[in-house]
């Protein structure tokens, strides 16, 4: 995917939604800027380097609303770096610290400091534990590039402006635009109800909230491992 036009870079998120999850960025994982040939850890076990974000627990048959509680009162939501909740610990595992997510609520971890040019790697591994609203559904989450703005600005509530890299059993890869984003990708056009497929010998295609070819594009082929490795 090629960034022709989109919002101006700001910050890396990375954030986790509705599942059990382990990912780690100490060893092989890292993160490397233009002028740097070493690559930075950004994992230490008191997360040191992140922000943490909660919004609301989401209940089945949320439509991007404000949630409401027993009095129709809106929900505020749980907010910024909150040290009532853990939904993002660490675990140490073979000497090596592993960010773990519990996922009950949608959150987002976020990058204290703002990278521009850079490679970002990780390595993640699906729990076990599902949570409504997505007892029945795919394990979802995902990484948001060139975050800006304020939390909340999408259609869960939850995380910034930005484009996210889908990982999602069997989307591991797939395109979405959040909030107002905008990006150009080679694509296959969408036809006959089908989405737009990522491909490197197609031409641009525009995707965001007013772009040609809508929000969302899915990956170019299937890259993911089994859900035990």
């Amino acid at each position: 995917m090629t960034n022709k036009h989109a919002n101006q870079i700001d910050k890396t998120i990375l954030f986790f939604l509705t599942l059990t999850f382990c990912f780690s960025c100490s060893n092989k994982p890292k993160q490397i800027q233009a002028d740097d040939s070493e690559w930075s850890h950004l994992i230490d076990e008191n997360l040191s380097e992140w922000d943490t974000y909660l919004s609301f627990k989401h209940q089945i048959g949320y439509d991007g609303s404000p949630p409401l509680d027993d009095s129709g009162n809106e929900i505020e939501p749980i907010g910024l770096n909150n040290p009532n909740y853990n939904v993002f610990t660490t675990i140490s595992e073979n000497d090596e610290v592993i960010i773990k997510v519990s996922g009950e609520y949608y959150g987002c971890l976020a990058s204290k400091k703002e990278y521009g040019n850079y490679h970002f790697q990780l390595q993640y591994k699906w729990g076990n534990k599902k949570w409504i609203p997505r007892l029945n559904l795919l394990k979802d989450s995902g990484i948001l590039y060139h975050s800006i703005g304020s939390f909340g600005a999408e259609h869960w509530r939850s995380w910034m402006m930005s484009q996210e890299f889908q990982i999602m059993e069997a989307h591991t890869g797939d395109f979405w635009s959040q909030a107002t984003s905008a990006i150009d990708i080679r694509a296959y056009a969408s036809e006959s109800g089908l989405n737009p497929m990522a491909n490197e010998s197609q031409d641009f295609l525009s995707f965001g909230e007013k772009g040609e070819a809508g929000k969302y594009c899915l990956r170019s082929n299937n890259y993911e491992k089994k859900l035990d490795e």
